[in-house]
């Protein structure tokens, strides 16, 4: 007798599992959210945790380029300059680049050759605007002649537009031949293109 209750409860048993398997099948076909068995919600679970990273690597990939070409009008190179701008060092949104450019401009008879550099700090804070800062100096030969400070907005992906403000100290000789530095308010403008994605 108990043998045939232990028999009874192990079948009823058996049919509630059922039932229940049945109507969380039901559940998921109408709702696409709950699936039984576990094997396959784990799958499912897998499968979309994964989209979810890989979108993140992607869109990562589009926000910080490494290199990049631009002519910049005013700025660093006083007048105008071309200019090479490689990223050393990216952590997220963060990118650490030297900047270097080259500048020609005739006087008279004459011209002047000179080389901005600047150490720059790009922060990436929209998928389209990043925010730069740095500090450099432009050479004539190899005597300083510029100390530049470089703060501004970069507006763009492959292709970008910049205005920065770049306030400059200039060597400001006297009759003594000596020279101290001279603050001037200046601002760049600047377009290019973006290449090489970290």
């Amino acid at each position: 007798m108990k043998k045939n209750n232990w028999i009874i409860k192990k079948g009823l048993l058996l049919l509630i599992l059922l039932e229940v398997s049945e109507r969380l099948y039901a559940y998921n076909s109408i709702n696409k959210r709950l699936i039984f068995p576990i094997k396959e919600y784990t799958f499912v679970y897998l499968r979309d945790t994964s989209n979810i990273y890989s979108l993140s690597d992607s869109t990562k990939n589009k926000l910080l380029y490494k290199n990049s070409i631009f002519f910049e009008l005013g700025g660093a190179g006083v007048v105008y300059s071309l200019n090479f701008e490689k990223g050393l060092i990216s952590y997220k949104n963060y990118l650490f680049t030297i900047r270097g450019g080259i500048i020609y401009f005739p006087i008279m008879e004459s011209f002047v050759v000179a080389f901005p550099i600047i150490l720059n700090n790009q922060l990436k804070i929209s998928r389209k605007i990043s925010f730069e800062a740095g500090i450099g100096c432009t050479l004539t030969g190899f005597s300083i002649n510029y100390l530049v400070i470089n703060s501004g907005f970069k507006f763009g992906n492959k292709f970008f537009f910049k205005i920065d403000f770049t306030p400059i100290f200039e060597k400001d000789y006297n009759i003594k031949n000596t020279y101290k530095w001279h603050f001037q308010p200046w601002v760049g403008l600047s377009v290019g293109f973006n290449f090489t994605r970290r």
